[in-house]
């Protein structure tokens, strides 16, 4: 069967369904903002940021500080830009249960006949992050009571850079296990004491489910974060920014790309690329990242790469190296992309690209997502 829905978006589309509560409301909160103007500015790259907003453009940014894992600036929406100077990236926090093996029990010792979980998060920060900065993170119950906190130490991050953090809470003690499962609470604060600044960053919920992995042992649960949610986002992007020995500098031929979210880490995947209904260009997948159960089990989400390598979002090269090139800057018009699993269709995704300057790259419209379940 195929969902179908609709956002008004630029570079980073959003299926319209019914999904997780809570945390789900968090994302498309963000999102209702969709802005409808034109950017008719020049010298203005559109860019997707994973990020919260929808009328994105690349706003000129400084080099990444040291330490940073990427320092190519980062999209935002022109209305974001004014209203916040850093924020949390929401569509790139994950959170993944660590099942711990027994129950630890308020007397401190271990029930071997149940399992318990904690939690791991990824996310990305955007900068400018001023030294002496911690993100403090804290997850409550699903009642509201407080469970587990902890402060991230973040290096001075530049304007326009991010600073990426993978698997926090990986040493958050063992004796902070829970076997309940439910909605429960995530937010992110940015706390700087030497500006004395407290700014909430993030404030969401997390739905953890528990399965039988094994039917000889019906009180030793497993736990997932359910990621369903992520089935409904849509990526697309390129490297605007090449990284060379004088530091990040502006590519002047990148390449189109998409990334999507999928149930399993290893699906047979193949994507299309079609300009005026007719096919310019194929793309197997690549897996970026997967997040997956202790034990073997359905509950795998898997973030999957597409790499249309003979199509370009502009081409400024001063001697051109790619004269078979599809270019998007040069071909207004409709654009569709077509993923097959297995042989069968499993997402489309339809968009079009507005008529272009040299370096103004537009794309407005309604993009629609289809999920075959």
């Amino acid at each position: 069967m195929m969902k179908k829905g609709m956002y008004i978006v630029v570079f980073i589309f959003l299926l319209s369904s019914t999904v997780n509560a809570g945390w789900m409301d968090s994302v498309k909160d963000a999102a209702s903002g969709a802005l409808n103007k034109q950017v008719q500015e020049k010298n203005v790259q559109t860019e997707t940021s994973r990020g919260e907003n929808v009328q994105a453009v690349t706003v000129p940014g400084e080099k990444a500080a040291t330490g940073v894992t990427k320092g190519a600036p980062v999209s935002r929406s022109l209305e974001d830009f004014a209203m916040a100077e850093r924020a949390v990236d929401k569509t790139s926090i994950v959170v993944w249960a660590r099942t711990l093996t027994f129950l630890p029990t308020s007397s401190g010792t271990r029930n071997d006949k149940l399992w318990s979980w904690v939690p791991l998060l990824d996310f990305k920060a955007l900068g400018p992050i001023p030294a002496g900065t911690r993100f403090l993170v804290e997850y409550s119950f699903p009642s509201g009571k407080p469970w587990i906190s902890f402060d991230l130490v973040c290096d001075e991050t530049a304007k326009g850079a991010w600073r990426e953090f993978t698997r926090a809470g990986n040493e958050i003690p063992d004796d902070k296990g829970t076997a309940e499962a439910g909605m429960f609470g995530l937010k992110i604060t940015l706390v700087n004491e030497l500006e004395s600044k407290r700014e909430p960053l993030f404030n969401g919920k997390i739905e953890v489910k528990k399965y039988i992995w094994n039917k000889s042992f019906k009180t030793k649960f497993d736990y997932y974060v359910d990621q369903d949610w992520r089935l409904l986002y849509g990526f697309i992007y390129s490297d605007w920014y090449v990284q060379q020995t004088s530091g990040w500098n502006a590519n002047p031929a990148p390449v189109f790309k998409t990334d999507l979210w999928f149930r399993g880490d290893s699906p047979h995947l193949e994507g299309f690329l079609f300009y005026k209904g007719k096919k310019i260009a194929s793309s197997k997948a690549n897996q970026k990242k997967a997040y997956s159960t202790f034990e073997s089990s359905p509950y795998v989400w898997s973030l999957q790469s597409f790499w249309f390598n003979t199509v370009l979002v502009f081409n400024n090269e001063e001697t051109n190296s790619h004269p078979d090139a599809h270019v998007l800057s040069s071909n207004p018009g409709e654009y569709e992309i077509k993923v097959l699993q297995d042989g069968k269709l499993s997402r489309t995704l339809g968009f079009t690209v507005g008529q272009m300057g040299s370096s103004l790259i537009m794309v407005t419209v309604q993009i629609s997502i289809a999920i075959a379940k």
